[in-house]
């Protein structure tokens, strides 16, 4: 393999001098051809996609909050803390630099569509910014922090563009996603399950989960709290629509007197979005640093992450991913499963 790549590298080297004239060779590309090579790079890949692309823009997620299932809960200050989820959407961009766009903003928005235009520049890396008003623009402001310029820092395993934005270099604060819609696929039937899955868990009167490895539980969320947070009302602990937020508590320490509150909670959180598939948890419910459920898919009236294990060859990683976006992987027995259950206990504060 080295050879091979060895002898590639070499006959393209031989070609490139062979064609090039003295004074190309004293002169190589200035650092603004550079820039601009590498901006028509990313622009053919976004118009080469004739179905367009998936995004899942996430502006202002938890962080790592709620990510440690033996950690007490602060039963007074946590409405406070909670994080916020991410929006789905369809774009298809156009060479001229136009973009149009769909997305899951509000119940009923997922039909819509609507003309915006894009721009590539520089700021460190190639810069992806929306120049004119759209879905985007209505999530500028304090509560969720969105903005219109994203940093494009490459292509994952999995083929997804990954953006980040500019003004946080802080993990896990901000994610924009971008995956190709595959040819063949009918995109208004997959927007509507997208906004459907999120209107199904929204639903939920008492969404709760439970990740367990065949017969052994590792965590089963029990407990619902009716909070008031930011001036708005939740219904038995399924977070605001406009948060899309979920945490998912369980009793740690029971109450001293019957019918009393806990002695303490705990509990596992993340922002979350719909998708064609089911939901997208980010962060992610982190379990442990190793066994983190970001993508669910819908099962009749659960959503249902299985873990399994893949290998990336050109990274030489091996990762766990859900089973349904890699039904090759090597089976763990790791499985979260969210459900709804009507004899969960509540309380209020």
């Amino acid at each position: 393999m080295r050879h091979s790549l060895s002898l590639s590298l070499a006959l393209v080297a031989s070609f490139l001098l062979g064609s090039c004239s003295r004074d190309d060779q004293a002169f190589p590309k200035t650092p603004t051809e550079r820039i601009l090579a590498r901006q028509d790079s990313l622009r053919e890949v976004l118009v080469s996609a004739p179905q367009g692309w998936e995004v899942l823009y996430f502006p202002k997620t938890d962080s790592l909050l709620f990510t440690n299932p033996k950690e007490e809960i602060n039963q007074h200050k946590f409405p406070n803390q909670l994080g916020y989820g991410g929006f789905y959407y369809q774009m298809t961009f156009h060479r001229d630099g136009v973009l149009d766009l769909q997305g899951d903003y509000t119940d009923g928005s997922a039909k819509s569509l609507q003309r915006s235009t894009y721009e590539l520049g520089q700021a460190g890396y190639t810069r992806l910014s929306f120049t004119t008003g759209s879905y985007l623009t209505q999530l500028i402001g304090e509560r969720y922090e969105g903005e219109l310029d994203f940093l494009f820092r490459g292509t994952d395993a999995d083929g997804q563009l990954i953006f980040e934005s500019p003004r946080t270099t802080k993990p896990a604060s901000s994610y924009f996603i971008l995956r190709r819609i595959a040819k063949g696929e009918d995109r208004s039937a997959r927007l509507g399950r997208a906004e459907a899955h999120r209107i199904a868990f929204e639903r939920m009167r008492n969404p709760q989960i439970r990740i367990h490895q065949g017969g052994r539980t590792l965590f089963r969320s029990d407990y619902i709290m009716k909070y008031s947070t930011r001036d708005e009302l939740t219904s038995y602990g399924r977070n605001l629509v406009a948060q899309r937020y979920a945490l998912f508590t369980a009793v740690s320490r029971k109450a001293l007197i019957p019918d009393g509150p806990p002695q303490a909670i705990v509990g596992l959180g993340s922002g979350y979005v719909g998708t064609p598939e089911g939901l997208t948890f980010l962060t992610g419910i982190r379990y442990s640093t190793k066994y983190i459920f970001s993508d669910f898919e819908r099962r009749g009236d659960r959503f249902v992450a299985e873990l399994v294990e893949v290998y990336d060859a050109p990274y030489r990683t091996r990762r766990l991913v859900s089973r349904h976006l890699h039904p090759e992987g090597v089976e763990t027995g790791i499985i979260a499963e969210l459900y709804d259950d009507p004899n969960a206990t509540h309380d209020y504060y």
